[in-house]
């Protein structure tokens, strides 16, 4: 499966009037892996948003998840930034027995 989606800039006088697209999500069952799915699916993605006059294609990808990193650095994706977080609620106490 692949969700692909439009996204428009804010309506704010400091940002550029402009559509990209953004892929909300690719999978391929583990048993159908390192078959083209995967790439027949970002192809699929990649055409619909250029007939669609998207700017750009984007996602985001977890850093954990490295085969998926490399899958998209092999399409031609690379890093633009990157999101962080702390969290601010203490983890459980431990149960002591």
């Amino acid at each position: 499966v692949a969700i692909v989606q439009l996204q428009d800039a804010p309506t704010f006088p400091v940002f550029i009037e402009q559509t990209w697209a953004v892929v909300d999500n690719i999978a391929v069952r583990s048993d159908a892996r390192r078959r083209g799915v995967g790439r027949a699916l970002y192809s699929a993605c990649l055409r619909w948003s250029e007939e669609v006059g998207a700017c750009w294609l984007e996602l985001t990808v977890y850093e954990f998840n490295e085969s998926a990193r490399r899958f998209y650095e092999s399409l031609g994706f690379a890093t633009i930034r990157r999101r962080m977080r702390r969290s601010l609620t203490p983890p459980p106490p431990t149960d002591p027995t």
